[in-house]
């Protein structure tokens, strides 16, 4: 064996032996990330797109630990992947492209107002 089997090997039988408890962090982290946005009034697509990916990441990998449906692995790992696809967009652009949630409110009220001034 070489010195670079016998590391990864080590890597392996680590990454085994804590992902699922590393995924379901980052799930957590990851919603608590988004509700945190939101209450700041800032949430970009590429988060929320992120955390949809996240959630479904996480929701198979529960599914595959405690019902054994094997599988689901290649679908897991497609969506693992394009997270950390989309988590990179998301870090890189530094949200961009973000929907104010308090502009939406603002309009929001508007309109409500708008309407009880025309009935009144």
């Amino acid at each position: 064996d070489s010195l670079f089997q016998k590391n990864y090997q080590i890597l392996m039988k680590w990454i085994v032996k804590w992902h699922r408890y590393f995924g379901m962090a980052a799930g957590i982290l990851g919603v608590f990330h988004l509700i945190w946005q939101i209450i700041n009034v800032r949430v970009s697509y590429s988060g929320i797109f992120a955390t949809l990916l996240m959630t479904a990441a996480v929701l198979l990998g529960i599914s595959m630990a405690y019902k054994k449906k094997t599988n689901l692995i290649k679908t897991h790992r497609a969506v693992s992947i394009s997270l950390l696809l989309v988590g990179l967009v998301h870090i890189i652009t530094k949200s961009d492209k973000q929907i104010m949630v308090k502009d939406h409110k603002d309009k929001i009220k508007k309109v409500i107002n708008a309407k009880y001034t025309y009935i009144a």
